[in-house]
């Protein structure tokens, strides 16, 4: 299940790629693709999660209002 979590005191956003059963693995690598989006593998090379930055500028409104307060 994809999950979205929120953090307004810092204006960012992770969507989170692993299943709800899974524990959540740490990121081996991440791989910025600008300043405000980063991409997070697994040590197998599996996206497991995408942090967004400026998240109320780049992301529609109603998935935040949605999302997992953090």
């Amino acid at each position: 299940m994809i999950r979205l979590s929120f953090d307004g005191e810092v204006d960012a956003a992770y969507l989170s790629l692993q299943p709800m059963d899974v524990i959540q693995p740490s990121a081996a690598t991440t791989v910025t693709v600008d300043a405000d989006i980063s991409l997070d593998f697994d040590h197998k090379g599996r996206l497991i999660g995408i942090e967004v930055l400026a998240a109320t500028r780049r992301l529609h409104p109603a998935l935040l209002q949605d999302a997992a307060q953090i």
